[in-house]
């Protein structure tokens, strides 16, 4: 199982929510290629996250921010603000933010990118996931 489908499981049990679907697409991935940033969508309507194979290539508090927005819009909020507020709202305690910008070894590229103004969770959030050891 690859870490991002492993993470949304985890999140979703967190949050004791239905899972949507996970799908590794191309779609995602030549819109990656198009722009770092774009890592993760999904599609009105459908219950369903389409990521790029560079997902698993982020950090993992980007990757859990990453998921947590696109699992309000898998639940209808498509509207970018209103998932922040959702995530904001529904998982105070995850310390999600944006951050100015992250550079990951993509498989989709020859060298290192840098997506910009991306999501992310606190090192205590991972944590609490099980996703770091405690102190």
């Amino acid at each position: 199982m690859r870490q991002a489908d492993t993470d949304l499981t985890t999140i979703c049990d967190y949050l004791n929510i239905q899972r949507p679907d996970l799908l590794f697409s191309r779609f995602a991935n030549e819109n990656h290629l198009k722009n770092p940033r774009f890592l993760a969508m999904v599609i009105e309507g459908k219950p369903e996250i389409h990521v790029s194979m560079a997902i698993e290539s982020v950090p993992d508090d980007v990757r859990l921010g990453l998921l947590l927005h696109e699992l309000a819009h898998s639940r209808g909020i498509m509207d970018e603000v209103e998932a922040d507020a959702w995530v904001l709202s529904t998982v105070p305690e995850a310390g999600y933010h944006y951050v100015d910008e992250v550079e990951f070894r993509s498989a989709l590229y020859d060298d290192p990118v840098v997506a910009k103004n991306v999501q992310c969770v606190s090192q205590q959030f991972m944590k609490t996931l099980g996703h770091m050891e405690e102190d």
